[in-house]
């Protein structure tokens, strides 16, 4: 498996750690802002593209991806979001789409929850041309990789006859485990350069921390995650502090009483409610934030979505030490026994044997079967058989 990916200056030591899971990794610097880009939004305006595929359309990565398909006889190009889909794949084989989110409603989502009207009103307009652009990309790929089956659904109902998996988001579960160690205070993980999880942060701080500083005031709260924009900055204070990049998650999630994920606007589905639950952290979260994923509230987790509520079940789980024991218990055996790795990867390996096969027999003229829907319990879960 070889890898083709934008990175930072600064992420060298990144891209050393993946050149162990690959045969071989290359890399185009990324040129773009970290942060809200107005004269670049303002620019998209004018395009029938959404903003994020101008962005991520370059030369550079355009004439990276011809040099390597060229160099190598791959049988298979996984592209990994929607907001790729500018390359041209033509010289590729076989290829999938790889959708984290479905990115036009994460975006008509937003539009709800943004106080600032210029965000409002560029992510309106670009939820309709995300809309367009990504349901194209669903049909131009030989494949689709949704993450939860609520997204399954909506895949296949724009797109009848497309081959399309159901692969949820997993963990490694050897590195993600349960751990002895003093636990306080209250964490947050995530990129902080990511629109929702700055959200997220902005909405805890400023609607739900003061209400639980009301019962527990010297309860601190930790946001763990690269990427701090100015509007998280100023939320930091004597008992709000932010990391910025770390080498690992982990340290800070096994040393959280609680793991909280206020997400509001967002799709697909979230490492970071995965990740606490592998170890074994108790987890108040909102409905979004675990939305797709198979868990029960009340025993995996505590779902609230009002900031009062929000906050009485933080104070719950701080006071309740049986209860937080609990939770996480609960919690690390829902994600044993659905989201580890191994199970997820043979799912998305199914899937890339099918694609492969249907394109060997629609060259053919051979009918046309998904392979990996004959067993009794199929790994991959499919929109129908044909691919349109």
């Amino acid at each position: 498996m070889s890898l083709l990916t934008y990175v930072r200056p600064w992420q060298t030591q990144n891209v050393r750690e993946v050149e162990s899971l690959c045969e071989s990794v290359h890399t185009v610097t990324a040129q773009w802002p970290d942060d809200w880009d107005r004269a670049g939004r303002l620019r998209s305006l004018a395009s029938r593209e959404p903003y994020a595929v101008r962005r991520l359309t370059t030369r550079a990565m355009q004439r990276a991806l011809n040099d390597l398909v060229a160099a190598h006889d791959f049988d298979l190009v996984q592209v990994e979001s929607s907001f790729l889909c500018g390359l041209d794949l033509s010289r590729a084989a076989a290829t999938v789409l790889n959708e984290h989110n479905i990115e036009y409603e994460l975006l008509a989502r937003s539009i709800h929850i943004e106080r600032a009207i210029p965000r409002k009103l560029f992510n309106l307009v670009e939820s309709v041309k995300v809309r367009r652009t990504e349901r194209q990309a669903w049909r131009r790929f030989d494949g689709c990789v949704v993450t939860s089956e609520r997204e399954l659904a909506q895949v296949a109902s724009a797109v009848p006859g497309k081959l399309v998996a159901m692969v949820p988001n997993g963990v490694n579960l050897a590195e993600f485990k349960p751990q002895r160690t003093p636990s306080s205070g209250l964490v947050f993980t995530g990129l902080m350069s990511y629109r929702p999880n700055i959200d997220a942060v902005t909405h805890f701080v400023r609607e739900i921390l003061p209400l639980i500083h009301r019962v527990r005031p010297d309860e601190t709260f930790t946001i763990v995650g690269w990427g701090l924009t100015d509007e998280v900055r100023a939320l930091l204070g004597p008992r709000v502090i932010a990391t910025s990049s770390v080498p690992d998650v982990k340290p800070y999630l096994a040393s959280a009483a609680v793991v909280v994920a206020p997400i509001r606007m967002g799709s697909g589905t979230r490492l970071k409610v995965l990740e606490a639950l592998a170890m074994a952290r108790p987890l108040v979260s909102t409905s979004v934030a675990c939305e797709g994923l198979d868990l029960e509230p009340g025993r995996d987790l505590i779902v609230a979505d009002d900031p009062m509520r929000f906050a009485a079940a933080v104070i719950r789980v701080l006071q309740d030490k049986e209860l937080a024991v609990r939770l996480g218990a609960a919690g690390r055996k829902a994600v044993e026994s659905r989201y580890g790795w191994d199970a997820c990867g043979d799912r998305l390996e199914a899937l890339h044997d099918d694609v492969l096969a249907f394109k060997r027999r629609a060259a053919t003229g051979s009918p046309l079967q998904s392979a990996a829907s004959t067993g009794p319990e199929p790994e991959a879960r499919y929109a129908d058989s044909l691919p349109s």
